[in-house]
């Protein structure tokens, strides 16, 4: 597994506190931007991100001001289930009952020690498999992949 990490300029500095976490505990990752507070568009750093992504096997976490701009660019995507987090209880439910492969984080409103504590929860926890929740997946993907 690879664990692939954006960010724009409102996510850059957590990003980095996210980085150092990850390196102490030795989980391997991947930086895809972008390397300052300069401005830039989320739209283009989440591309990156999930055009990395292994659908199977990898995972994300991106970052901006609200999360919510990044989580909607990268459910965009097929196969895609991001998910804003901002406490340990929502980022285990959703890994939980979700199988969410991208953690969303809103940057301006939880400290560089919330986002760790989050991560580290949402990294860590493991998909149920309940047949209830395999179900609403499957309904997920097929809405995904209907046309208009």
């Amino acid at each position: 597994m690879m664990l692939y990490l954006g960010a724009d300029h409102a996510g850059f500095h957590q990003k980095e506190a996210l980085k150092r976490f990850l390196t102490t505990r030795k989980i391997e990752f991947a930086d895809l931007g972008t390397d300052s507070d300069a401005p830039v568009d989320y739209p283009l750093i989440v591309e990156k991100v999930i055009e990395a992504m292994d659908l199977k096997a990898d995972q994300a976490i991106i970052l901006c001001g609200s999360g919510q701009g990044v989580a909607i660019a990268a459910n965009k995507f097929e196969g895609i289930r991001a998910a804003v987090c901002w406490d340990e209880k929502v980022a285990k439910e959703t890994r939980e009952d979700n199988d969410s492969n991208v953690l969303a984080l809103p940057s301006r409103h939880i400290q560089d020690e919330q986002a760790i504590a989050i991560a580290q929860i949402w990294l860590t926890t493991e998909f149920t498999n309940e047949e209830r929740h395999t179900r609403r997946i499957n309904e997920i993907t097929k809405l995904e992949r209907r046309e208009r």
